[in-house]
């Protein structure tokens, strides 16, 4: 097959979302509320595609930084097969519940919200509003969102997994200042997570829409460096601090939350039928352990601070009369 390779790490407080039926990804960078988190304590995100200055131009040294805001994200041209999901029970719309049975590449390591939301008794409460998939978005509904991509091609799967001290972090989902329970769900979770797709063409096109008024705002090509046949990008949604090289002002303690960690409450204001606050389950560092895996890709920790959790959410319902009906999948 001609053309080359587009590979894109997510990286922070991205949201997947699998429709199932259609074989696609949605991925929202949700940036949410900032007063409500800067009430809390929760330093600012910030949206960014990242990538080599010389995939833009051969003599170009260094990295470019391109922001995103409440926009959505086009890439084209890519080749028209379904997308593949890197976990054995895809086709049966879950994951191996054994850790035995998961690859250390496995997407279930993709922090599971809604799984975490019916082992503390909120079943539905990781379900995503599916208004957030229309074309257009509301004034309100734009300003919660960094960026949207829509994946229905190429292969995705769990990047690297959160790490400390060569061994692999175990989170347990609980409310940041909630009592421990034993239905608590508790597994590792992903640091990054990597898409790659074939590229029926010598570049790459990214553009950028706004989600409102669908206006055109960026357009860029890239192209594959100097001897190699891809081009790689980074997408992040970090702390703005983490994001110029500035060190936490919390360290990283395992056993102990922090204030910042609440930054994943965010993913819940755009849920259909979210948890109260309180009650909101968000991954908690509880345990450093060997690697079932034996050589594993662990993620990298920075001044001490594992990144925040790309996480999952489960294709949800529309805002209407029945608020907490749960969509039936089709047989």
């Amino acid at each position: 097959m001609s053309g080359i390779e587009l590979e894109v790490v997510f990286h922070g407080m991205c949201t997947f979302v699998p429709d199932y039926d259609n074989r696609r990804m949605w991925v929202f960078l949700i940036e949410g509320n900032q007063k409500e988190q800067s009430a809390k304590g929760v330093p600012l995100h910030a949206s960014f595609i990242r990538f080599g200055a010389d995939q833009l131009s051969k003599k170009v040294p260094g990295n470019v930084l391109m922001r995103l805001s409440h926009c959505r994200v086009e890439i084209d041209p890519i080749h028209d097969v379904p997308l593949e999901v890197a976990c054995s029970d895809w086709k049966k719309r879950g994951c191996p519940k054994k850790i035995e049975e998961r690859s250390e590449d496995c997407f279930s390591w993709v922090a599971p919200v809604e799984e975490a939301c019916a082992a503390r008794g909120y079943p539905g409460g990781g379900e995503l509003d599916i208004r957030f998939t229309e074309p257009l978005l509301s004034s309100q509904d734009r300003k919660l969102l960094g960026a949207r991509f829509l994946l229905t091609a190429g292969r995705i799967a769990t990047a690297s997994l959160q790490s400390k001290d060569e061994k692999l972090l175990v989170s347990r989902f609980r409310p940041f200042g909630g009592n421990l329970e034993l239905t608590d769900l508790t597994q590792f979770t992903a640091s990054s997570v990597k898409w790659v797709v074939k590229i029926p063409s010598q570049s790459v096109n990214l553009k950028t829409f706004d989600l409102k008024s669908g206006k055109a705002l960026q357009s860029v090509t890239l192209s594959p460096r100097k001897r190699t046949r891809s081009v790689v990008i980074d997408v992040l949604n970090e702390e703005a601090d983490f994001l110029v090289g500035l060190k936490s002002e919390s360290p990283f303690i395992v056993g102990m939350p922090r204030p910042q960690d609440r930054g994943f409450e965010t993913v819940y204001s755009v849920c259909s039928t979210p948890p109260d606050p309180e009650e909101q389950p968000i991954p908690v560092s509880e345990r450093l352990v060997e690697s079932p895996f034996g050589e594993n890709r662990k993620g990298p920790i920075v001044d001490g601070s594992p990144p925040c959790n790309p996480h999952r959410l489960e294709l949800g319902i529309s805002e209407g009369k029945n608020p907490g009906r749960r969509m039936k999948w089709k047989s």
